[in-house]
């Protein structure tokens, strides 16, 4: 028994692998349109030390500091003790991909925040269109992680004052430790709904040709 699809249902399928494609390749992206905006809650970073190593082929960047105040959506700005920051991205400029990861180190002991972690993450994006430098991770542990939607949630940072101005084609530098950043919850919009529908929706074709 053969079965004809139509067109519909041909291009509800194009444009479910297209999706799930696209949000597989978001991971690991050198954008230089990514422009994020903070929001709570926030860990404040600052004394930041940043220098990218490289060309318009690849570099590396690396950014090493103190994590100083965690902003609550109370709002509410609580000291962090012993806090850390810790960046490094690998970029391959010419080919479009990155990768790296983050750790913010530090107790907050009035949130129970003791382990001396508080957000770890990998990265998934990296760029920016002016001066700051903007970064997407997906977060992989730490005290801090549910603060922010949890593992597997994805967060952003924002850097000032690193050098960066507009893209990686040549080295720079922070002065000194001028730097600053910001650490943040994104709000990311997921396929996975899109898809489910679609493939829920390809489903009761196929089934009404079957049964027709």
């Amino acid at each position: 028994m053969s079965i004809q699809i139509n067109g519909s249902l041909l291009k509800a399928s194009v444009l479910l692998f297209t999706s799930l494609f696209i949000f597989n390749a978001q991971a690991g992206v050198v954008d230089s349109t990514l422009a994020l905006t903070t929001t709570d809650p926030d860990i404040s970073s600052g004394y930041i030390t940043s220098n990218y190593v490289g060309n318009s082929t690849s570099g590396e960047f690396s950014a090493n500091g103190w994590a100083l105040q965690l902003t609550t959506v109370i709002p509410s700005s609580i000291n962090i003790v012993s806090g850390s920051f810790e960046l490094t991205a690998n970029i391959q400029e010419s080919a479009g991909t990155a990768d790296g990861v983050l750790s913010i180190g530090g107790t907050i002991a009035s949130l129970g925040f003791t382990s001396n972690t508080l957000i770890t993450g990998t990265l998934l994006q990296v760029g920016g269109p002016y001066m700051a430098l903007n970064f997407l991770f997906n977060v992989t542990g730490g005290d801090a992680a549910t603060l922010y939607g949890g593992i597997g949630s994805t967060i952003g940072v924002i850097m000032n004052f690193t050098g960066y101005n507009g893209g990686f084609n040549a080295a720079f530098a922070s002065q000194g430790d001028t730097a600053s950043s910001d650490t943040f919850a994104v709000e990311v919009a997921s396929p996975n709904s899109l898809s489910i529908f679609l493939i829920g929706f390809i489903a009761l074709g196929l089934r009404k040709k079957l049964l027709g």
